[in-house]
């Protein structure tokens, strides 16, 4: 395994549209791949209230090659953070929201998608 950061130490940071900012520590990302055509629900996905396990999608393809994710992901990746990763197919829930986040896709990044710092 990679040695990566301790579970509370910060390894990213997002900045939201409205200032809002959010320190990920690898005790709050989960990188998801898929095989295939599944590719498209790539994602990372980050907790923000552990309780309810509520959070938000880093989509891979939305928007089409995400620069977000681009840098997120191999963080992710390298700092001792979730895996899950050559998954067959996509959970439904994540269905579910890839196809709410797209239809909310426009020709802009969408309020919902912060860049990473």
């Amino acid at each position: 395994m990679v040695k990566g950061t301790k579970m509370s130490e910060v390894f990213a940071n997002l900045k939201f549209p409205n200032g809002e900012r959010l320190e990920v520590t690898p005790d709050m990302a989960r990188l998801y791949t898929h095989l295939g055509n599944y590719a498209v629900y790539d994602h990372v996905f980050i907790i923000t209230d552990q309780e309810k396990l509520k959070g938000l999608y880093v989509w891979a393809q939305i928007p089409p090659d995400n620069p977000t994710y681009e840098a997120l992901a191999p963080a992710v990746a390298t700092n001792d953070c979730e895996l899950h990763i050559r998954l067959r197919t996509p959970s439904e829930q994540d269905v579910t929201a890839f196809e709410n986040h797209a239809k909310s896709d426009e020709d802009e990044i969408p309020d919902w998608l912060p860049p990473l710092e």
